[in-house]
């Protein structure tokens, strides 16, 4: 994964951690600077290894360094799609806590109850769950 303009989409936290975890700990191309400094690298190294916690949510389901950019873009598009048409940021909540129950994706999705019959509920959770699935 490449970043090419910061602050133009969210990144879900997979995609954070790879970002951080393929970054060079040196600058090239800095003459007289060879390494970062100190605090950037604490700030990374406290970033990644909060990412990679176990006791992440999304880490119930799949190893977020494992995720490829395929996987995220399959489920991001049919989220957005009918049936569903969910909100960008909800999205992004489904990728950061992967919800088991209707509990969890009721946190996540606004007005879960109002916007999809209980069967649709279901149905919702089912296809986030046989996504994650595929990425293990």
């Amino acid at each position: 994964m490449r970043i090419i303009d910061p602050g133009t989409q969210p990144l879900s936290n997979a995609e954070v951690l790879a970002h951080l975890t393929s970054q060079p700990t040196t600058i090239p191309n800095y003459p007289g600077i060879h390494e970062l400094p100190e605090e950037l690298k604490k700030i990374t190294r406290e970033t990644i290894t909060y990412l990679s916690r176990p006791t992440q949510p999304a880490s119930r389901s799949r190893a977020p360094a494992a995720l490829n950019p395929d996987a995220i873009h399959n489920l991001t598009t049919t989220l957005k799609n009918k049936p569903w048409r969910l909100l960008q940021s909800e999205i992004l909540q489904i990728l950061n806590h992967v919800p088991r129950e209707i509990t969890e994706l009721g946190m996540v999705v606004e007005e879960l109850d109002q916007r999809f019959e209980p069967e649709q509920q279901e149905l919702l959770l089912k296809v986030i769950q046989d996504e994650c699935a595929k990425w293990r």
